[in-house]
């Protein structure tokens, strides 16, 4: 059974006792009764036929759907080329689906190969399934790049990858007027109907903006470790690796005290926050 110990894209690991020649062993973080072989193809199956069910019989983002309605769209112009039918509903669903499963198909080759941690690939997975359950299908096919980047055979792909989806994320190529409603919407967060702060922490899209983030980084950090053979910021990770108890404490008072943060300020509606518009019971009825 793999665990991604053996080579150098461990995810999973933590630093053991040193053996023969004083050379670090690295031993899993989870026990074999929770984490064998019979467990992670459960785990990849379940993802597997979660990421079709949910492209066949869920929801898009019905924020988007307004604003692309409005005649304005938060992304760039490559965004659109990469997310055919983004007008629609259920074939946009579908078409990101289907491109997702061509793109992970050629992980697992890569998986095969030793170019990339088979942990990373499921990791990014999880993170897609995650979004496109809850109706955020637009960030697919960003963030299903995480991976590649970590496995790119040279910088200039590496580079390249992180362009592709920078271009993506941002409103790039409509116009380089900031008042454009496309870039107010994207950076902003000045939409048609409702006005979303892309800081606001109150709202679930901050964190779906850390997760591209961290698809962009932690990849960029993993690919430079393949060629340098030291991992960026290797002494702070260490140190949070020391302190990874108190550090979940810490974590774990912050997501208690955000949550309750937000369904206060959200007017009792968690994760929706009413900009631009007026609760009317659970829904939020946008002002005239």
């Amino acid at each position: 059974m793999s665990t991604g110990c053996e080579n150098e894209h461990c995810l999973c690991c933590n630093g053991g006792k040193s053996g023969k020649g004083g050379k670090e062993i690295e031993k899993p973080l989870l026990p074999k009764w929770l984490w064998n072989k019979d467990a992670e193809r459960g785990v990849i199956l379940g993802l597997v036929a979660s990421l079709i069910l949910v492209g066949i019989f869920g929801t898009n983002d019905t924020s988007l759907l307004i604003d692309i309605q409005n005649g304005v769209l938060p992304y760039g112009v490559l965004w659109t080329w990469l997310n055919p039918f983004w007008s629609t509903q259920q074939p946009y669903m579908i078409m990101v689906t289907a491109i997702e499963g061509v793109v992970y198909l050629g992980m697992w080759k890569l998986v095969k190969m030793g170019r990339v941690s088979k942990d990373l690939v499921i990791m990014n997975l999880f993170t897609n399934v995650f979004l496109n359950a809850t109706h955020v299908f637009q960030e697919g096919t960003v963030i299903m790049l995480g991976p590649l980047i970590a496995a790119s055979p040279n910088p200039i792909i590496a580079v390249g990858l992180v362009a592709v989806a920078i271009l993506q994320k941002f409103p790039i190529g409509w116009s380089w007027n900031f008042q454009d409603p496309h870039v107010q919407c994207g950076i902003f967060g000045q939409c048609i109907v409702f006005q979303n702060s892309r800081l606001d922490i109150a709202r679930s899209d901050f964190f779906t903006h850390l997760a591209l983030i961290f698809w962009v980084v932690v990849p960029l950090m993993i690919y430079w470790k393949r060629r340098t053979g030291k991992m960026p910021f290797e002494n702070q990770l260490q140190w949070l690796n020391r302190h990874r108890k108190i550090m979940f404490v810490i974590w774990l008072s912050f997501m208690i005290g955000l949550t309750i943060y937000a369904v206060i300020h959200n007017g009792g509606a968690f994760w929706n926050y009413c900009i631009g518009g007026t609760w009317n019971g659970s829904s939020c009825v946008p002002n005239p």
